[in-house]
């Protein structure tokens, strides 16, 4: 480990996300800053990246796409996901190289990020002192900064001196040094100096304590069942579990899949008929994960035709959970089709989609011997490709055409109020409802929308690390439409 390199590379990043975010909306700042730590981590891992090339290549690959991304939309999603996503995926390039550093071993990788990093805050002081140490025994560059630091104080005197003559004799230096100690001594500047000493302390001790760490694996490899559960008592629970699961999809079957002709033939409405039993729904599926999770565990070592037995209990009860989580999907559906989309129908939908992949990775699992490890770090990885996808275009775009088209189309009614809360991603489709609609107060409606939508562009495109596409595109629109004049009527 270079303590060189650990020092100006911690101190960079921190200078960094200083300049760019703060007080600053996420933006183009995100690729540059990801581009800082990714240089920076790669020349410290640089001794073990011939032993990652692949994965570090596709890890890179995802993280840059994630980064543009988030220069090029602005939503909720953005926001609270695949920027987190982003900066934890920045942290872990510090691995790359080291033993575990691999997708196959998600789980480990995440582990070890959490750890190093509150290790690293406890082991910060004791990073700094080798620092220290190591510049202490070098005697002549010891003796070169001292020197530095005699001549700078020997200075300061003479400085005051001749920077009181120059003022006295001209007006505009006199400004120029005014408005220099008017800066020095604003509260933020010492506001933002503790910040990025505390984060240069912090970044110091991660990657000191990435470097001791010679392993990524997870608690879940190095954990050993106790005691295993005998292979015919599970059977036997597994079997008993599946034959009231098909009894009740048998009897169940037109209620969970009848959509729009249930609601006709019976009095529910169509918030009852998505919300009845869907809570309950989500706890069978919740519960059922957590019984085929624990006997698998718990059955690890068992061969044999039993073992085989109990992987088509296990199957048969993934399979028949499948089918509640379609119903679920199917219901969503309907509730969409009636009163149009939002973000969270919108993502109820998508994680019943990655329950679903996740149980069909459990099957993958129990019929290739896969472990318990491989298992999670391949649901996370499928969370990550969700999230990727998702990132890829802009949700609150999508929702705002979906409702639009509803209204313009069918003439379904529309929650201008909604739209109101959606980002400028939807600036387009809200400029087309406006254009389009007929009715004037839909109109007017839609015209402070954009004029709030304007107005946010503008701010948020005052510093340049702010600059966003979205932004952008709102700032070349708006001039063409007479916004704030309509919106005022």
């Amino acid at each position: 480990m270079s303590i060189t390199l650990v020092t100006l590379g911690s101190l960079l990043i921190a200078v960094a996300w200083n300049i760019l975010f703060w007080d600053r909306t996420y933006g183009i700042s995100v690729p540059i800053f990801s581009a800082i730590v990714i240089c920076v981590l790669l020349l410290y891992s640089k001794p073990r990246l011939s032993k990652a090339k692949p994965t570090l290549f596709i890890h890179l690959l995802l993280l840059i796409y994630l980064s543009v991304c988030a220069a090029c939309y602005r939503n909720y999603l953005i926001l609270y996901a695949a920027i987190p996503a982003v900066f934890l995926g920045l942290g872990a390039v510090a691995f790359a190289g080291q033993e575990g550093y691999a997708f196959s071993n998600f789980i480990g990788v995440f582990e070890s990020l959490i750890k190093m990093t509150f290790a690293g805050i406890l082991t910060a002081p004791k990073a700094l002192g080798q620092i220290v140490n190591k510049l202490s025994r070098n005697g002549k560059a010891s003796k070169t900064t001292l020197k530095v630091l005699v001549g700078i104080l020997i200075s300061i005197p003479f400085l005051a001196i001749f920077a009181g003559l120059f003022t006295s004799a001209d007006p505009v230096f006199s400004g120029y040094v005014s408005d220099f100690f008017e800066f020095i001594w604003e509260p933020e500047i010492f506001e933002r100096a503790a910040v990025i000493l505390l984060m240069w302390f912090i970044f110091c001790g991660y990657l000191y304590r990435v470097a001791k760490n010679t392993s990524l694996q997870s608690h879940l490899s190095r954990t050993e069942p106790k005691r295993n559960f005998d292979g015919i008592i599970v059977f036997v629970f597994l079997i008993m579990n599946n034959l009231l699961f098909l009894g009740f999809i048998i009897i169940q079957l037109g209620y969970l899949f009848g959509g729009k002709a249930v609601i006709r033939n019976t009095s529910f409405t169509y918030a009852e008929y998505t919300h009845k039993g869907f809570y309950e729904f989500w706890a069978a599926v919740l519960l059922v994960s957590a019984i085929i999770l624990y006997t698998e565990y718990k059955l690890r070592d068992q061969q044999g035709p039993l073992r085989q037995m109990v992987n088509f209990a296990w199957v048969a009860l993934i399979v028949q959970t499948l089918v509640i989580i379609a119903s679920g999907l199917k219901r969503i559906s309907v509730y969409e089709q009636a009163y149009g989309y939002t973000y969270l129908r919108i993502l109820v939908a998508l994680f019943l989609l990655w329950v679903a992949g996740f149980f069909l990775l459990f099957v993958f699992k129990i019929f290739q011997k896969r472990s318990a490890c491989w298992l999670v770090s391949a649901g996370l990885s499928l969370a990550f490709v969700f999230l990727v996808f998702v990132s890829s275009f802009s949700i609150d775009r999508y929702i705002a055409r979906k409702n639009i088209d509803r209204y313009l189309n069918h003439g379904r009614e529309i929650d201008m109020d909604y739209l109101s809360y959606l980002s400028t991603d939807a600036y387009p489709e809200i400029l087309r409802l406006k254009n389009q609609a007929k009715d004037e107060h839909i109109k007017r409606s839609a015209s402070i929308i954009l004029r709030q939508q304007r107005e946010t562009a503008d701010k948020n495109l005052e510093h340049w690390a702010s600059w966003n596409l979205s932004f952008h595109r709102v700032e070349n629109h708006a001039p063409s439409v007479g916004l704030t004049a309509e919106a005022d009527q």
